[in-house]
């Protein structure tokens, strides 16, 4: 990413920063969202099974479901990514 930024500035000049940044980070900012997102949801199973809380099994069914709810958000954050980085991010 940094080569192609750097070749677009040296291309067009020092104006076209802004440019090149909104057209990685237009799909980038909601692909790194998702990615913690999913990060996130690992982390919950992680405690759940060091403290032990996914032996009980109405405890463990609300932190499955969390789960589920946070990685079904993130692929479809995800997927919007995917759609501007191949349907916008070349216009720009």
């Amino acid at each position: 990413m940094g080569y192609v930024i750097g070749g677009i500035a040296s291309e067009h000049g020092a104006i076209s920063f802004p440019v090149a940044f909104l057209k990685y980070f237009l799909h980038g900012l909601p692909e790194m969202m998702s990615y913690f997102m999913v990060i996130l949801a690992g982390g919950m199973i992680y405690v759940a099974m060091i403290s032990g809380d996914l032996i009980g099994e109405i405890k463990s069914k609300k932190i499955l479901k969390d789960v589920f709810i946070l990685v079904g958000l993130a692929v479809g954050l995800m997927a919007i990514s995917a759609l501007v980085e191949v349907y916008i991010s070349p216009l720009i």
